[in-house]
């Protein structure tokens, strides 16, 4: 005769909302975003986007792509969403669901301008900004022309212009800040053309490395995890007492057979 258990996966709310407090004294006032993609590495997107759905302390819920952020506004949720990276799912229903896209190249930024139009609706977008992790946005130094480009469309708004840190808590932090100069430069270019929104690069790891301008981005801390040692003694430094609570733990009933 064979025996079946069932293992269970165990999120904590409690170690969600205490990580959740280092993160809220860490951000210094600025607005959060809450990175949940990939299913919230696994906690539950759905599950966890409750917990923080009516926090005020959250402005906003960040996903890879737009098949992600339509499944939260399905369940009910009702924070701005932000779709960090792929354009994967039906671009007209995430805009007509007030889910904000992210664009990185002109065709992206025309499927959206068409999808606006037909809604005859102006929509927010994020630029992302290639600063030297190459795996996706509009190179640093041509972000002034393609944010001139972007807002010549009538119904789009550039609500922000991010980008991402190749490694978000070096050993050496060297090329980190490498890219944090080349950032600053293609702002620069942008708000000569007229950018006036959010600017944010910070994410878990870096949050205490870079400055973290005008949002912070924080995925791996709300689920208890240290990137190193180097990060758990950096953000120690700032608050002594910081702790981050593993919030998922893997539960099965044990077996014993006796021998025959």
């Amino acid at each position: 005769m064979s025996h079946c258990t069932k293992a269970q996966c165990v999120v904590s709310v409690s170690a969600l909302i205490s990580n959740f407090s280092v993160i809220h004294t860490l951000s210094a006032g600025r607005a959060i975003g809450l990175v949940i993609k990939g299913d919230a590495y696994g906690h539950g997107a759905c599950g966890v986007a409750r917990i923080f759905d009516a926090d005020a302390r959250v402005d906003y819920f960040l996903t890879a792509g737009l098949a992600e952020a339509l499944e939260l506004r399905h369940a009910g949720i009702h924070k701005p969403i932000m779709a960090m990276a792929y354009c994967d799912g039906d671009i007209a229903q995430a805009l007509a669901s007030a889910i904000e896209p992210s664009v990185a190249t002109d065709y992206e930024l025309d499927c959206v301008y068409y999808a606006a139009k037909n809604l005859q609706k102006v929509v927010p977008i994020h630029i992302k900004v290639d600063t030297g992790i190459a795996r996706r946005g509009v190179a640093w130094q041509e972000l002034g022309e393609f944010f001139s480009r972007a807002v010549a469309r009538e119904y789009i708004s550039v609500k922000s212009i991010f980008t991402h840190c190749a490694d978000s808590s070096p050993e050496d932090p060297s090329y980190m800040y490498q890219q944090q100069v080349r950032y600053e430069e293609a702002l620069i270019e942008a708000r000569a053309r007229g950018f006036t929104g959010m600017a944010h690069m910070a994410s878990s790891g870096s949050l205490t490395l870079i400055p973290q301008y005008d949002m912070v981005r924080v995925g791996t801390m709300l689920y208890g995890s240290w990137k190193n040692e180097m990060q758990k003694n950096r953000v120690r430094a700032r608050i002594p007492s910081a702790e981050l609570i593993p919030a998922l733990t893997l539960r099965a009933p044990s077996i014993l057979q006796s021998e025959r």
